[in-house]
């Protein structure tokens, strides 16, 4: 259970952290850097999966309608699409879209019982 929790949380905070997503979004490096697309890919994968009925029974109720929130927000949007012609500053701070996910993430985050601070995510 925490093996699994702890995976799902650690990827909620990439997409989460606006600590993590200038660090390596928007002065990333050819060595060191993130996709936002695989960031997402990612987060929603494990989303997905904490919904498959042996995991349901680590979420409350509330805890899964809010992970079904997230997962239908992030169905909704082209991460490609959101990212594409855009410098990386611009699209981390500016972006209303970019900026709900991480909203979102978060809130699971908290709602899971946990802060962002509490991982070790980099």
């Amino acid at each position: 259970m925490i093996g699994f929790k702890g995976c799902l949380m650690i990827r909620l905070c990439w997409l989460a952290s606006l600590k993590y997503q200038d660090k390596y979004i928007v002065h990333a490096t050819d060595d060191v850097y993130e996709s936002p697309a695989e960031i997402c890919e990612l987060v929603y994968s494990a989303l997905k999966q904490s919904l498959e009925s042996e995991n349901t029974i680590y979420f409350t109720d509330r805890q899964i309608e809010i992970i079904k929130k997230l997962i239908h927000k992030m169905k909704e949007y082209n991460y490609n699409e959101i990212f594409a012609g855009k410098n990386a500053y611009d699209f981390v701070y500016n972006n209303k879209t970019w900026a709900d996910l991480r909203k979102t993430a978060e809130e699971i985050i908290e709602i899971c019982g946990f802060k962002i601070e509490d991982f070790a995510y980099e």
